[in-house]
Parts: C-alpha cells; sequence; structure tokens
C-alpha cells in the first residue's frame, strides 16, 4: 500500500483525530494546528506547493507534540465504551500507563470532547456529534462495534462481515458509511462530514472508486497498486489538467498513461478534480480517507473549494517528476503481486520492506541480484523473474528494472 510520504504508519492514528480537536478549539495548540493547516491549503492554490490536508495536519502535529493518546481515546469512543474497556484497549501499548489513560480521558471531558453516559461509559459528547440512543443494546454487543469504528477511522475503510441485524445500528452511526457493492460485499467507510454541512455524503461511484483503491477491501483482480498511486500523485497536486497525460515527459511509459487517462476521466466524472484539473475538496475528502487519516478534512470541508486558485499550470514534467517516487512504490508492489509466490506477495503491503526494495533500486548493489536476493530474503530467480516481467510489461520507464545499463547488460549476456 503507497503512503503519503510525510505521514509514517505509527502516526496515522494521531494525524486522524486532530480533525475534532481543531475545530473545537479546546485543547491547547490545536487551534494553532487548525490555522496552520488551513494556511497550508490555501497555499496549495496560491502558491501552487503540492499537499494534503493530511500531510499538512502532520507537520503540526510533530511542530506541536499534542498527546498521541487523545487520537487513540476518541475513535473509541465513537460507541460508548466502559473505563474498562478503554484502558484494556491501550495498556497493550507499552508506552501508555493506567494512570495516564485516565488522566487524558478526564481531560477530555472537562474540555467537552467526552462525556459519560448514564451507564458511565465514555461518549464522544454531543458538541463533536449527536448523541446515539443505544439504550436498546446489550454491554456485550459495544465491543465488537466499537473495535469496528476504531478500526474504520483508523484504515479509512473496513470490510464488514458481521451479522445484519447490526447493520442498522451502525447506518445510524455519524460520520460513517455502510456500501454493499455488485457482489455483496459489505464495507464501512469513514465519511466525515460536520452536521449541517452543505456537501453530501459519498455517492455510489466514489465509494466504489474508493473501495479499489484499498488493497484489502478488493478481490483478486481488482486492486491495481499503480491506479493507486496515480490517484494519490494527482490528488496531491494543486491542480491536474488533463493536458498533463499528453505532455508527460518520455520517461513515463505507455501503461502508466493510459491507467492515468481512465482514471484522470473517472475522478473528473464524479466532480473530484474540475475541468482546468483544480483539485476539489471531495477528491482530497477521498484522499484523506485512503491515507488512513479519514478525520483530518473534519474541519475543512465548508470552506476549502472557496480558497481561489491563482497560480498558473505548472511545467508538465515537473508535475510528473514529483509524482514518479509514489509511482516507483506502486509499480513495484504491482511487480510483486503480479509475478512472485502468495507468500512474496504479502511483503508488497508491507511499507518498511518496499521501501528497502527501493533502496536498492537506488545503488549500485541492485545490479547484484545475488546481494538483492540475501537482503530481501528472496530467491535469486524470483529477482530476476521480477526485472524481466517488469521491462516485458512496459513499466521499465521508471520501474525497478529503469537504468539503461541494466538493460544493455542483460541484452549483452553482460553479469552485472
Amino acid at each position: 500500500m503507497s503512503i503519503h510520504p510525510y505521514i509514517s504508519p505509527a502516526v496515522k492514528t494521531q494525524v486522524s483525530a486532530h480533525g475534532i480537536l481543531a475545530k473545537l478549539a479546546c485543547v491547547d495548540k490545536y487551534n494553532a494546528i487548525f490555522a496552520q493547516t488551513f494556511a497550508d491549503i490555501s497555499s496549495k492554490f496560491l502558491t501552487g506547493r503540492p499537499t494534503t490536508i493530511a500531510g499538512s495536519a502532520y507537520r503540526g502535529i510533530e511542530l506541536h507534540k499534542p498527546n498521541p493518546i487523545f487520537a487513540k481515546i476518541i475513535p473509541k469512543a465513537f460507541t460508548p465504551i466502559s473505563e474498562r474497556s478503554l484502558l484494556r484497549s491501550l495498556l497493550g501499548e507499552k508506552q501508555y500507563s493506567a494512570d495516564e489513560v485516565r488522566v487524558i480521558a478526564e481531560y477530555l471531558m472537562t474540555k467537552g470532547v467526552l462525556d459519560r453516559d448514564k451507564n458511565g461509559r465514555y461518549v464522544v459528547s454531543n458538541n463533536v456529534m449527536q448523541m446515539i440512543n443505544f439504550d436498546d443494546f446489550e454491554d456485550s454487543e459495544f465491543k465488537d462495534l466499537g473495535d469496528l469504528v476504531s478500526s474504520v477511522y483508523v484504515k479509512g475503510v473496513t470490510r464488514y462481515e458481521g451479522l445484519p441485524d447490526y447493520l442498522d445500528l451502525i447506518k445510524k452511526l455519524p460520520y460513517i458509511r455502510v456500501h454493499q457493492d455488485q457482489k455483496g460485499r459489505i464495507f464501512v467507510v469513514a465519511d466525515p462530514l460536520p452536521t449541517g454541512s452543505t456537501f453530501k455524503a459519498l455517492r455510489q461511484g466514489e465509494l466504489g472508486l474508493l473501495l479499489n483503491l484499498f488493497p484489502e477491501s478488493g478481490l483478486p483482480g481488482e486492486y491495481s497498486s499503480l491506479r493507486t498511486a496515480l490517484f494519490e500523485g494527482i490528488m496531491s497536486e494543486p491542480l491536474f489538467p488533463k493536458d498533463y497525460l499528453f505532455e508527460a515527459p518520455n520517461i513515463v511509459p505507455d501503461k502508466i498513461l493510459d491507467v492515468a487517462q481512465g482514471l484522470w476521466h473517472q475522478v473528473y466524472s464524479y466532480g473530484l478534480i474540475q475541468k482546468d484539473g483544480r483539485v476539489r475538496i471531495q477528491g482530497e475528502r477521498l484522499l484523506s480517507i485512503r491515507l488512513g487519516t479519514p478525520l483530518a478534512t473534519w474541519g475543512y470541508v465548508l470552506s476549502y473549494d472557496l480558497v481561489p486558485l491563482q497560480i498558473e499550470a505548472p511545467n508538465s514534467e515537473e508535475v510528473w517528476s514529483r509524482m514518479i517516487p509514489r509511482i516507483r512504490s506502486g509499480v513495484v508492489e504491482e511487480i510483486l503481486r503480479s509475478f512472485v509466490s502468495e507468500e512474496m506477495q504479502q511483503k508488497a503491503y508491507d511499507d518498511d520492506w518496499r521501501e528497502e526494495f527501493l533502496r536498492f533500486c537506488r545503488t549500485e548493489d541492485y545490479y547484484d541480484m545475488y546481494l538483492v536476493a540475501q537482503q530481501l530474503k528472496l530467491n535469486p530467480d524470483t529477482v530476476e523473474n521480477i526485472l524481466r516481467n517488469a521491462w516485458q510489461d512496459g513499466l521499465c520507464g521508471i520501474s525497478v528494472s529503469s537504468h539503461p545499463r541494466l538493460f544493455t547488460a542483460k541484452q549483452k549476456g553482460v553479469k552485472k
């Protein structure tokens, strides 16, 4: 799974909750994060600096370093949770103590973020969302429901395989969408919109596109890591006119341009991007969900599209050059999933492993397939197979086999 360059997996949940805390301006320094993030999004269209709301929030998180337990407690309290269950869910993370969790939870209560229901359980207060009546449900049912909601707000999308009886309850939860695809599979999707927003919930087409950006949600053959990487790259730009598809530099292979063209027409038809190429809040919202920071857009949807676009379209080659690192990760994932064993395909979803693979691709060590195989625990024949198929599949322009010396050496039968 490709990941935004500003975000590491360890801080995803920190970023996810910042929208609520900043919007309420109730926790020290979060109002500064809100202001800084909105300024960063404004500069996206005033100066042309590519960014995402999630990325901007991360920089704010790093600057102010608020207690990360805030962002772990809040999603768990979208459904009522007892203090005992809250502690049990967090104490497995060794850096937290029971006293620390209790202190933070009580602090969030004094600030109006959390409340207690009549049974004494923590719940996100109606300052944040309308209260839900859970009285008809037994306590034993809350654990699975709470885990589901927490998973949705960390991952963005969760496959639902539980009892159908729960669906009616889940559909009542704020910031949640339940989607059933044509094959009958049910997914729960984070859809953060403030109460009274003029923007509509995610539409069926947008939901379908979003689900296809998550490898764990689709069946074999449905997910394309290359397509996901292109989506992330395009949505991170302030604008990506259709002309960029015809003005791409020679380093971008035809296969990648073909995928990009189909994707551009799709995001345009769903209103994620305007005719002039400007990325709209709907596109930013899908990108935030995709990156596992679904609450990041929570405080911005009402004003995002009001920021004027005051930049000229940058050179196409400049834009594609910025996108290449992300696309290269997508290509590596695509190759690994296509040409290696099922066991090795799992490594394609491991961010650290894939980054290590890419690190080798940037050095002379890469040309020693035996060294690559040893370091990455791959069979040398597998390494050679990956490279050969990458070339044959037309991904060589920005893939792991892009270096001309490698191709020349292989053509001459010379081992590097």
